[in-house]
């Protein structure tokens, strides 16, 4: 609670308002700064294949109280309101980027991808554009990881003649 005497002083002169202000700046630039780590965002696509797109073309809710108020209040409220929605649309353009960036690679690495074709004995001549056209494709590449061992050599060359 705040004291008149204390308002003209400068000490404790911080409003309800001003409180509200600097904590949603606060959190919304920790919100534009937070990221999540890889393994966060790769276990997050495991679960769920779909793409997210960012909601900044999303249309805004307007929430407000239908009981009666004053004109204050209701300023206060929706600033509030305002301020927690654009920390959440943040938060949630941030991690729609990190999944669509990361659903495009490939589910292993490329020195394990040209082990894998090493191991099916391809002409020498085709190891190069198999390995180009494996990790060029994420979804090519988790079809071939997906196979017997022993069937990838022929699953591959399929791949290779559907492509062309």
């Amino acid at each position: 609670m705040i004291y008149g005497k204390d308002r003209a002083s400068g000490k404790h002169a911080e409003t309800g308002p001003d409180m509200l202000k600097r904590v949603t700046d606060k959190n919304l630039k920790r919100s534009s700064t937070c990221s999540l780590i890889i393994e966060e965002v790769d276990e997050m696509i495991s679960m769920n294949g779909a793409s997210l797109q960012p909601i900044n073309d999303a249309p805004k809710s307007d929430v407000s109280s239908k009981v009666p108020t004053h004109q204050r209040n209701k300023k206060s409220k929706r600033n509030h309101f305002e301020g927690m929605a654009d920390m959440l649309r943040g938060g949630m353009d941030n991690l729609a980027h990190a999944i669509n960036r990361l659903s495009t690679m490939p589910p292993i690495s490329e020195i394990e991808i040209w082990q894998i074709i090493k191991e099916m004995n391809l002409e020498s001549h085709m190891k190069s554009k198999d390995y180009i056209f494996i990790c060029e494709d994420a979804n090519m590449c988790h079809t071939l990881m997906g196979c017997p061992q022993e069937e990838r050599k022929s699953l591959l060359l399929a791949m290779m003649l559907a492509r062309d």
